[in-house]
């Protein structure tokens, strides 16, 4: 368990690296920009300081557009590596850039790797980890890219003090941890999720193992990625599949062979075939008739099955053995745990308590019950749809909290606050722009508590709680903002009241609209289409971010800072009414579950751990409350 849990927690921060890489080239253009303008005389040239910023942005853009397609064809580990190879180059170039063209082409580049690992690092994150602790882990990101802003800020700082700053320096600095990650990214494995849809199976198993650790029970989670994953492809007859057992290549069984069943199913297998190995049906409701023969086939019965029950069709034996709810299972051997998938070994035997429950594994194509694991096709439409709509929402609402103005324009902000009443001048013997970066570097560092709070809640209080409660935090530090700005003169108060504010905003975006969205986006949407939904939201993310950033210099002159800051909080406000009444809560459900929330479909009770925290144990309510309890009683 240790060892398992360590390779997800090295998972985990390895991809967070490159959120560190992410963060330090977003922060390092705020300070480095006070010397590019002096450097190369642009003052004259508001619109070539506009495009220093905004290329990087567009690049975003387009890097998230390409990322569900690149993710999805090759691999989501894969797209990261191919990151941090361009944050290494830009980071050269950059470090070089002996012109403005140089540089605006260096940013764009940046941008474009920004865009791909922002929007493929939540998703590879969500895959690997345990439903559990899913929340939780997609915090480090948010993490993980405030410390790369810190660092830059204070990368500003100490270049900025030195008798001639070098903004060069501060942006070629980013080649370091690139260099790191780049080494780091090759060990862990690739997505199990990504790994079954591109029928690479047997590399899926050995990377959920790693995953889960060596003596982890990953057969139910397994099952439930190939059913999710192979959905919509039902036909008759067999295709290949992974399902419990000791073996874990076996045949996925499609109608008219044996069966597996939830919600009042039978066994049926006609005209007498074999059965190799063991075999879920998704089907339902079914009158069976088969036909005997020999050791490897099924025995005679016929039987028109009602209620809720299980049963296997297995090689060798002769004696049944009774099933709960339902006929019997000839010539092997059922569980009477209701729902459980089971297996044999290669001789055809087995006994029942070495066996565990996988309910959660079991699909349907809906004859006469609901949809027991993943949505029908139609279904699945309509929750990418709806998927999409949230996704959308909460990344374009993330975005008009204000935050992007607080990251690009706080030394701005804090400047003409009178921040050089408390931090130049007196001991710290430092100027005003220094002055201004290294408070905006303690606003922000106060953001790393919040962060690991957030991770303390996320799989705890849900994520619906986290929003709730910190918008309103956030508008009231905008408020602040809006009034300090209003009816203070410049000076040591104003300057303190300023800074807390936009502390205490940077805190609550920490422990809400940072990471929330993020993985939520990562949880709602369906296998088929969770790459390239990633995308479309990462996508409102940057237009919205590109709009909020040429927007505030146009707004702060035209209607000044109160109102500009009032307008953000009107639209956290919004915001707060968009969760409250259309964000479903996804803590502690597996992401197949979530689909089906999405589809509208009635789901389980989420995921238990076991004992020993080896492996997932599923439970769910997949019937009628009338079955319910004797789908869950063992």
């Amino acid at each position: 368990m240790g060892r398992a849990q360590g390779w997800v927690w090295y998972v985990v921060l390895c991809a967070a690296g490159a959120q560190v890489l992410a963060g330090y080239d977003m922060g390092v253009i705020g300070g480095a920009l006070l010397y590019i303008v002096a450097d190369f005389q642009l003052e004259k040239f508001p619109e070539v300081i506009g495009m220093v910023m905004s290329s990087s942005l567009i690049g975003a853009l387009i890097g998230t557009l390409a990322a569900g397609p690149t993710a999805d064809f090759l691999g989501r580990r894969t797209t990261l590596v191919i990151a941090g190879y361009i944050f290494f180059g830009c980071g050269a170039l950059l470090g070089w850039s002996p012109s403005i063209t140089v540089l605006v082409a260096g940013r764009a580049l940046l941008g474009l790797a920004i865009g791909l690992q922002s929007t493929v690092l939540p998703l590879y994150i969500a895959e690997c980890a345990p439903a559990l602790i899913r929340g939780s882990l997609n915090t480090m990101p948010q993490l993980a890219v405030t410390i790369g802003i810190i660092l830059s800020y204070f990368a500003d700082f100490f270049v900025g003090i030195s008798s001639a700053p070098l903004w060069r320096l501060m942006l070629g600095l980013s080649c370091v941890p690139a260099a790191i990650f780049l080494v780091l990214i090759n060990f862990p494995p690739e997505s199990p999720r990504w790994l079954v849809k591109a029928g690479r199976k047997d590399e899926a198993a050995r990377a959920l193992r790693m995953l889960r650790g060596d003596d982890a029970d990953i057969s139910d989670e397994l099952a439930l990625i190939v059913l999710d994953c192979q959905h919509g492809k039902v036909s008759g007859g067999l295709e290949e599949g992974l399902l419990p057992g000791p073996e874990l290549d076996m045949p996925l069984a499609q109608p008219g062979l044996a069966v597996t069943t939830l919600g009042g199913s039978g066994v049926s297998v006609s005209n007498g075939e074999a059965l190799s190995s063991a075999q879920v049906r998704t089907g339902s409701a079914h009158t069976g008739s088969a036909q005997s023969g020999g050791p490897d086939q099924t025995q005679g019965v016929q039987s028109a099955n009602q209620g809720i029950g299980n049963g296997l069709a297995a090689r060798g034996g002769d004696e049944p053995i009774p099933r709960e709810g339902g006929t019997n299972a000839p010539g092997g051997y059922s569980s009477q745990n209701p729902g459980a998938l089971e297996g044999v070994d290669e001789e055809g035997k087995g006994e029942k308590d070495e066996i565990d429950s996988g309910a959660a594994a079991v699909g349907s194509k809906e004859v006469g019950e609901e949809g027991m694991v993943t949505p029908s096709g139609g279904d699945t439409l309509w929750a990418s749809w709806r998927a999409l709509g949230l996704g959308m929402g909460l990344k374009l609402l993330q975005e008009l909290s204000g935050i992007s103005v607080v990251l690009y324009y706080t030394p701005v902000v804090l400047r003409e606050s009178g921040i050089a009443s408390l931090f130049a001048g007196g001991p710290f013997h430092i100027g005003l722009k220094p002055a201004a970066i290294l408070a905006t570097a303690c606003s922000f560092s106060m953001k790393l508590p919040a962060i690991l709070l957030a991770f303390r809640f996320m799989d705890t209080a849900g994520r619906r709680v986290m929003l709730l409660s910190s918008i309103p935090v956030n508008i009231a530090s905008l408020l602040t903002l809006a009034l300090t700005s209003a009816y203070l003169e410049k000076g040591p108060l104003r300057a303190a009241l300023s800074l807390a504010s936009t502390s205490l905003f940077a805190c609550a975006f920490a422990t809400g609209l940072g990471p929330v969205p993020t993985v939520v986006i990562s949880e709602i949407f369906p296998m088929k289409t969770r790459g390239v939904g990633q995308s479309l939201c990462f996508s409102m993310h940057w237009v919205s971010n590109i709009i909020m950033t040429e927007a505030f210099p146009i707004l702060r002159v035209s209607i000044g800072l109160p109102w500009t800051f009032t307008m953000f909080a009107g639209l956290c406000a919004i915001a707060w009414f968009f969760v409250f009444f259309l964000m479903p809560e996804t803590k502690g459900y597996t992401l197949e579950e979530i689909g089906r929330k999405m589809a509208g479909q009635p789901i389980g009770r989420g995921v238990e751990t076991s004992g020993s925290g080896d492996g997932l144990q599923t439970a769910h309510q997949d019937c009628h409350p009338r079955d319910f309890e004797r789908l869950t009683r063992s």
